[in-house]
């Protein structure tokens, strides 16, 4: 026959099991969140120094090399080929010369090569080219300030995916949470059942 402490027993090792369920999920989640936030704050850096710059002063530097290179790009799980502009210039502000090499902020490899050539094209090597410095630090450049726009987009969808993500972890913790409650549920119903069929002492 069975016993109190034998159904009790069961049931201990149920809720442990699903505590320990509740609590990978929760520290998944919070790593997952870490490195989203991570991303988040330093493309908001970046989308700050874009938004610097379009008032930071101009000198004339000259392009030093202009060319395309193969890269990779990630997708999901694996990546896939992409192309980006490489370019490096020099410039001088108080005697000093510096190299520079942003072409502007936030910008990233495409998967058309034809985008690369172009903008490559647009600073052939030898070619004179305005440089934007910021005068606070004149050894930071780029060729094009701002590009605000293009940083507010991706960071208006990782706010998306951390809202997203906020819902996925209110969700999979009331799962877990709702198993227990069910399992508990279902504890008594079969206490119930088993007194009724005089295989479990009542109490």
């Amino acid at each position: 026959m069975l016993t109190r402490q034998d159904l009790e027993t069961g049931w201990r090792q149920t809720r442990r099991l699903v505590t320990w369920l509740i609590a990978l999920v929760l520290l998944g989640c919070a790593v997952a969140g870490w490195l989203l936030f991570q991303q988040y704050d330093l493309l908001r850096q970046t989308r700050q120094r874009a938004a610097e710059s379009l008032t930071w002063p101009s000198v004339q530097g000259v392009i030093l090399e202009s060319e395309v290179a193969e890269t990779r790009i990630p997708s999901g799980k694996t990546s896939v080929q992409g192309w980006e502009a490489l370019v490096q210039y020099e410039y001088v502000v108080d005697g000093v010369t510096y190299p520079g090499e942003r072409i502007h902020y936030g910008y990233a490899p495409t998967r058309t090569r034809q985008d690369a050539d172009t903008l490559a094209a647009t600073y052939p090597a030898g070619q004179p080219a305005a440089v934007h410095y910021d005068p606070a630090l004149p050894a930071r450049s780029v060729l094009e300030p701002g590009h605000v726009e293009t940083l507010d987009a991706e960071l208006a969808q990782i706010r998306l995916v951390m809202a997203a993500a906020t819902g996925g972890l209110l969700l999979m913790s009331c799962i877990p949470a709702g198993v227990l409650w069910y399992t508990g549920r279902r504890r008594r119903q079969l206490e119930l059942r088993l007194e009724t069929l005089g295989l479990l002492p009542r109490p």
